[in-house]
């Protein structure tokens, strides 16, 4: 399902910052991170190691101190774990004194990943959803929304410890569940997310949570430049007719679109009544592949930037 030929660009020196290097081996997402490192030297990016932190040691400029300034703009990506602000921006700044240009500056970054930021823009394309700042604005949101209620922060969810840590069947349950969150500053940065619950179509689960009919789309420049099934193991509902790509593909073009982000993932699904949703979108940079080839991802990436 990819767009176009793989092909290594020289034109310009693509440059992949990575964090693929700075904790132990064994974590799940560290090899995730080697993988798309590894995927990103085979198609010719020069690959920079950065520490997990910037600080007294190791500042961003320290970590780039190797790179020359180039005469012309060069354009770079992350391959890393959702920064903060402050660390984003400490490596933004570092690389521009360079004239390294990372596709999404810090305003694109978060617009495209905190969720409260970018709804206002999906608003009809993604189920109803409501930002709250304290558990005790859950009496409020219930009402409008009515229960079941979704719940996640504005930067993730907690669906890896399975649906009931996301889902709300009562305010009790919904009070609960917030302020777990509100307690997780890097998945909720002081804001919660209530969402209207719509199942999503599935046959099985993955670690407790429903495997649902989803598909992770890439975008540069408001364009598609591959798109996959968002779970990584086999599911008999990840092939794709050509009528349903060609919806998936137009509902991420519409939604990429209207924001003001250059490189961007956004999760399509379809709901137990056949319609099709936005589920959430992501800085393209820290998003997962799921069956998408990170080489093909990142080879068609270069070329696209590299015409």
């Amino acid at each position: 399902m990819l767009d176009g030929q793989v092909s290594v660009v020289s034109q310009v020196d693509m440059i992949a910052f990575t964090e693929a290097y700075s904790r132990d081996s064994g974590e799940a997402g560290q090899q995730a991170l080697r993988k798309a490192t590894e995927a990103a030297a085979l198609q010719g990016w020069r690959v920079v190691a950065i520490p997990s932190e910037f600080g007294e040691d190791v500042s961003a400029a320290d970590a780039l101190d190797t790179l020359p300034h180039f005469p012309n703009i060069q354009p770079a990506i992350w391959i890393g774990y959702i920064p903060t602000p402050e660390r984003y921006l400490a490596l933004q700044n570092a690389a521009l004194d360079k004239n390294i240009h990372l596709l999404n500056d810090l305003d694109a970054h978060l617009l495209s990943q905190e969720f409260d930021r970018y709804f206002p823009f999906l608003e009809g394309l993604t189920p109803k959803s409501l930002v709250l700042r304290s558990a005790e604005e859950a009496d409020a949101a219930a009402e409008w929304l009515g229960f079941p209620i979704f719940v996640r922060g504005t930067v993730q969810s907690r669906k890896y410890k399975g649906l009931a840590a996301c889902l709300a069947q009562d305010l009790a349950e919904f009070q609960v569940l917030a302020a777990k969150l509100l307690e997780t500053e890097d998945r909720s940065r002081g804001r919660v997310i209530a969402r209207q619950f719509i199942p999503l179509r599935h046959v099985q689960q993955f670690q407790g949570f429903p495997q649902g009919r989803e598909y992770r789309v890439f975008l540069l420049d408001g364009q598609v430049v591959s798109l996959g099934y968002y779970w990584e193991n086999q599911d008999p509902l990840s092939r794709l007719s050509p009528a349903e790509e060609a919806v998936v593909r137009n509902l991420a073009v519409q939604a990429a679109q209207k924001i003001a982000a250059r490189w961007v993932a956004i999760d399509i699904g379809q709901a137990e009544t056949g319609a099709w949703w936005v589920i959430e979108m992501g800085d393209a940079q820290f998003s997962g592949f799921g069956q998408i080839s990170a080489l093909q991802l990142l080879g068609e990436l270069s070329r696209r930037l590299g015409e």
